[in-house]
């Protein structure tokens, strides 16, 4: 069987364009062509999914040279302009090839002079004539500046190639410093002021669904100083936990750049984490209602909550000042929110270990979901439906959650736990998907699925919607540590707001 592979060339003339038609058979892995064709009259090379090329004369129409580049497919071929005895070649698993093409004996060599590691598999590249310096993007969406000459690589262009799941600044730098992760398992750190990327770190073949920085006054073995978001030398230090779609959390040491610990709480995806006050404990909320409190240290797990299983958390929070409840000397306060719009509160001696219930909120809601689907009672496939319920610690009020979620009302509560009571709501105009609250007390930042960032005055209850060119919806809102800044999360995209008020 032989196939036709049809190449139109540009010879830059002004005359009218020559077509070429090459017939391949299966001696050439035909069925296997690749997604790249290189032409430099009166040579053509082709890329095959094998990880072979094969190089044509256009004029006899016949194979001049077949080789083998790599086990995987070849995603981009470039071809030195002048004589066609250079090649540049991207491969799926991540690397930039260069082959020199030679005669020994008579007899065509192919012979790979360099090769470059990107982030991700390269999409596409431009060259010189040749073929000395050039630029390449990748699948990691990454753009990359290559100078063969030198054999090196530098990143220009950053940012994921998936879904952002998460966000949040890096404390002790004024907001110098921004963490992200994303479904293309990434997790990435990023100057504020010029968004260059300073830290990348990789899970390959996972899915980041969120992350938790620790706080500023964990004691770490760097040097045996508290550790904060900024290094001795002005680079980024801390630590991080993120969490994945296979239960798995991951904490990585930001200053040297690699994982600490790897430890499986949970059996499902996990959908929100938190540090405590003192950094020594995480808290994980998963898919299937399960919590874990576990030493980030150690990855041992310290205590499980069963109290929302079966269905999803949607929000975790830690008290940054703790109220003055009966018994709470010492301990600190953090709450869970579930699908099913209930929200639990504990207190906890970390100490300890130990967790008690200190409040059980339920919110109504009706029984058919925003789209007019019925909600069968009991049943665990609905929540996908339904609005998240959130909920947040006020940082000033310390009494107050602040709550909202899919119910008979499209509001905000604020609930009172000394009070067991809501003591006010402010109705707003669309469904959250997200909140967050400055640390400074005075804003609500909430997404929703209209693509909307909607900031609402804590005391007042008035509210603006801003339309800022959300692609989709806004699955995460997030202050930073000083309130100075917030960022928001669409698709693959970061939005980064300067707080004036």
């Amino acid at each position: 069987m032989r196939r036709k592979y049809r190449l139109h060339l540009d010879t830059r003339a002004e005359q009218s364009l020559p077509v070429f038609v090459i017939l391949l058979n299966h001696d050439f892995a035909g069925s296997n062509l690749g997604s790249d064709i290189w032409c430099c009259l009166p040579c053509a090379a082709l890329a095959y999914a094998t990880g072979h090329v094969s190089l044509w004369d256009t004029k006899s129409n016949t194979c001049t040279m077949y080789w083998r580049c790599g086990t995987s497919e070849i995603m981009c071929l470039t071809c030195e302009h002048h004589h066609g005895n250079v090649l540049s070649v991207g491969l799926s698993d991540n690397q930039l090839q260069l082959w020199k093409l030679t005669k020994s004996d008579q007899l065509p060599v192919a012979t790979m002079n360099a090769s470059l590691q990107l982030d991700g598999s390269p999409t596409g590249a431009v060259f010189d004539s040749d073929l000395h310096l050039g630029v390449v993007g990748t699948t990691g969406g990454t753009v990359w500046y290559a100078n063969w000459h030198d054999n090196a690589t530098v990143r220009l262009v950053g940012g994921h190639g998936n879904k952002v799941s998460g966000v949040s600044s890096l404390p002790g730098g004024g907001s110098l410093f921004f963490a992200t992760c994303s479904h293309d398992g990434t997790l990435r750190v990023w100057l504020s002021d010029s968004l260059q990327e300073v830290v990348h770190l990789k899970a390959i073949n996972k899915t980041c669904t969120c992350l938790a920085v620790c706080p500023v006054t964990v004691e770490t073995t760097i040097g045996g100083k508290p550790e904060d978001g900024v290094a001795q030398n002005g680079g980024v230090a801390g630590q991080c936990v993120v969490g994945y779609d296979d239960g798995v959390l991951r904490v990585f040491g930001l200053a040297e750049r690699k994982m600490r610990v790897k430890w499986q709480p949970h059996k499902r995806a996990i959908h929100h984490i938190s540090y405590s006050l003192t950094g020594n404990v995480v808290i994980s909320g998963s898919r299937d209602g399960l919590v874990a409190i576990s030493n980030p240290q150690t990855g041992v797990v310290l205590h499980m909550i069963s109290e929302h299983r079966g269905v999803p958390i949607t929000d975790l929070s830690v008290a940054r000042n703790p109220p003055q409840l009966p018994n709470m000397d010492g301990r600190e306060l953090w709450l869970v929110a579930s699908g099913d719009r209930r929200v639990s509160v504990w207190s906890s001696d970390w100490s300890k270990a130990s967790c008690e219930l200190v409040d059980w909120l339920t919110f109504p809601g009706p029984g058919v979901a925003p789209d007019g689907t019925v909600l069968h009672k009991g049943s665990k496939c609905q929540f996908h439906l339904l609005p998240p319920s959130l909920a947040r610690f006020s940082p000033t009020h310390v009494d107050v959650i602040v709550y909202t979620g899919y119910g008979l009302h499209c509001c905000v509560h604020f609930y009172s736990l000394s009070q067991k009571q809501v003591f006010r709501t402010t109705s707003i105009n669309y469904w959250p998907t997200s909140l967050d609250i400055s640390p400074q007390g005075h804003l609500i930042a909430l997404g929703c699925k209209e693509r909307l960032l909607t900031i609402v005055d804590y005391e007042e209850g008035s509210y603006q919607d801003y339309p800022a060119g959300h692609s989709d919806t806004v699955q995460v809102v997030k202050f930073s540590d000083m309130g100075d800044i917030l960022y928001t999360l669409c698709d693959n995209s970061v939005y980064i707001w300067t707080v004036l008020l």
